[in-house]
C-alpha cells in the first residue's frame, strides 16, 4: 500500500510551487518540468540532469549544502533536510 503524503516539511531554499511525479534520482534518466526529484547525495556531474527539473528534496543538507546552491542557481524550488 502506498501512503499518500500531503505535506513535507525541510528548510525551503529556493521558493517555487511544483506540481507533479515524485522519483528517486536515477542519472540513468532524463527528467522533465513534471518531475520532483528526490536526492539522497549529489554529484557534481550530475547538474546538467537536474537542470530540468522541476524540484528538488533532499533529506540532508541546509542552506549552503550543494542541492541548495544548485537549486538557487538553477531556481529551481528545493526543500532540504525533509522529513
Amino acid at each position: 500500500m502506498v501512503k499518500e503524503l500531503k505535506e513535507l516539511t525541510g528548510t525551503c531554499v529556493c521558493v517555487g510551487e511544483v506540481e507533479g511525479k515524485v522519483t528517486r534520482y536515477d542519472p540513468n534518466r532524463t527528467y522533465t518540468k513534471l518531475d520532483v526529484i528526490i536526492l539522497n547525495e549529489h554529484m557534481t556531474q550530475d547538474v546538467l540532469k537536474l537542470k530540468n527539473a522541476g524540484a528538488i528534496l533532499s533529506r540532508n543538507g541546509g542552506l549552503t549544502c550543494h542541492a541548495s546552491i544548485l537549486a538557487r542557481e538553477l531556481n529551481i524550488p528545493c526543500l532540504v533536510g525533509v522529513k
